[in-house]
């Protein structure tokens, strides 16, 4: 069993990338790649809000960047939904991250 397959630990990921000042764009490659190569997960959602994009002159306003993979039914029952909320301490102020991860039934 992949420690991938954990929202928690996808969460904890992803807040050391923002504060290492990682791409989002990047991430979000990564975060494909990653959902590509697990046959039970259906689907990843990732909510990240704050002030995302590093030093750009659009970093300096707050926005909410979602990405999404594969099917991600959030008001359905028959599915078994892993989420994580955390929060990454960057240069900028607070990001807020939310994740997803929707097991196929």
């Amino acid at each position: 069993s992949s420690v991938w397959r954990d929202a928690g630990y996808l969460a904890d990921e992803i807040v050391w990338f923002l504060e290492r000042r990682v791409s989002f764009r990047i991430l979000k490659r990564a975060l494909a790649r990653m959902a590509e190569g697990m046959p039970d997960i259906q689907g990843v959602r990732v909510a990240v809000s704050g002030r995302v994009g590093g030093r750009s002159k659009k970093s300096q306003r707050a926005r909410c960047d979602v990405w999404k993979y594969g099917a991600t039914p959030l008001h359905v029952f028959s599915r078994e939904i892993d989420y994580a909320q955390r929060v990454a301490h960057t240069p900028l102020g607070t990001s807020g991250v939310s994740v997803w991860l929707v097991r196929r039934a």
